[in-house]
């Protein structure tokens, strides 16, 4: 899955070479992620994070990456970081991010790509 999600990078970088540029730049918003990807499992999410962390894609002044899943982390844990935390992006489920909107956190309405 790791190998599968870098060339999907790769090959977006290619489609999307802005993507890659904003990535490497500091967001201006806390809790406004310029990439929003969404993954139906948290291992999932996991492993999208850690292709996401990698400095070769973010450069050295992007923003940090958020893992936004249910277990082992507690909804006002994720509420806390992203209201203090500059995102460059961020990977979550479907029901933890629907949760996060719901209670008005996350700043979709800044963020400037959304998830697939």
């Amino acid at each position: 899955m790791l190998e599968h999600a870098r060339s999907y990078i790769n090959c977006s970088q290619l489609v999307l070479p802005t993507l890659r540029t904003r990535l490497a730049q500091r967001p201006k918003y806390n809790g406004a992620p310029t990439l929003l990807f969404l993954a139906g499992a948290a291992l999932r999410v996991a492993d999208a994070t850690r292709v996401l962390k990698d400095k070769e894609l973010r450069g050295e002044k992007g923003g940090d990456v958020a893992k936004l899943f249910a277990k082992h982390i507690k909804l006002e844990e994720h509420i806390a970081f992203l209201r203090r935390t500059k995102l460059g992006a961020a990977a979550g489920t479907p029901g933890r991010i629907g949760k996060l909107l719901e209670r008005g956190t996350h700043r979709a309405s800044k963020s400037h790509s959304r998830g697939f």
